[in-house]
């Protein structure tokens, strides 16, 4: 068993993301590497791996441990207790009451941010390929959307990556005060600015008494290294 000093090699020490931390949120992200992880890596991290996930592949074991482990450092960073969000029945992970946070993991890199100000929901994509694009792109946009950005072999695949990952943003960050589930079509994006990393958006839906159809919202993007897109969405408590 690891040294609970002592980072096991299929995981990089953790790292703030910068854009996140400009913006107001404690972060952390790590780079990992499913392939070399071994049973029992996660002690070296002080994370606790589910029964749930005991009999799961390597693949998914790393990809949880590496997210909660950034969990546990954003809180550090925030100053906060530092405890492992479990698993609600719903599968969202539990956070300390007065804390809100979300966690993502895509490609052998894992995010996590936390607030105390804001609901927060963000979403780690890598760049989808042409056919998968092709594919899910008239199950992904609305009729208005798809007017606006193009649909099927016409969407473009680096666009369709970008607003897939806004709108599951939108959702980690909606579900805490709605509690229920909804689909894509509740929401539209008007415009997007990769270069800027900017993206307005529409309900489509009533949600709650607080996100009402025809509210227009606005969530971030910044597009890291592999052909990844990060996305984010904060919300008032």
């Amino acid at each position: 068993m690891p040294a609970h000093n002592q980072t096991p090699v299929f995981i990089q020490r953790p790292q703030p993301v910068s854009t996140l931390t400009e913006a107001g949120f404690s972060s952390a992200m790590v780079s990992f590497d499913s392939t070399v992880y071994q049973p029992g890596d996660e002690h070296g991290l002080a994370v606790v791996l589910p029964q749930s996930l005991g009999r799961a592949v390597a693949k998914r074991q790393a990809e949880f441990i590496a997210g909660r482990y950034c969990a546990m450092q954003a809180l550090k960073i925030a100053g906060l207790p530092v405890q492992q969000p479990v698993i609600n029945p719903d599968r969202s992970p539990q956070w300390p009451a007065g804390v809100y946070g979300s966690i993502s993991h895509s490609k052998g890199v894992a995010i996590a941010a936390v607030s105390q100000q804001y609901y927060i929901g963000l979403d780690l994509e890598a760049r989808m390929s042409d056919k998968t694009a092709a594919n899910v792109a008239s199950r992904i946009l609305t009729q208005d959307e798809q007017q606006r950005f193009g649909t099927g072999n016409a969407v473009e695949p680096d666009l369709l990556t970008q607003i897939f990952s806004l709108k599951e943003s939108f959702y980690k960050a909606a579900y805490p005060q709605i509690q229920r589930f909804f689909g894509f079509e509740a929401v539209s994006v008007q415009r997007l600015d990769g270069e800027a990393g900017l993206v307005g958006f529409r309900l489509e839906q009533d949600l709650s008494p607080a996100l009402r159809q025809g509210r227009v919202l606005q969530g971030q993007l910044c597009k890291l290294p592999g052909q990844q897109w990060l996305s984010w969405v904060a919300l008032p408590l």
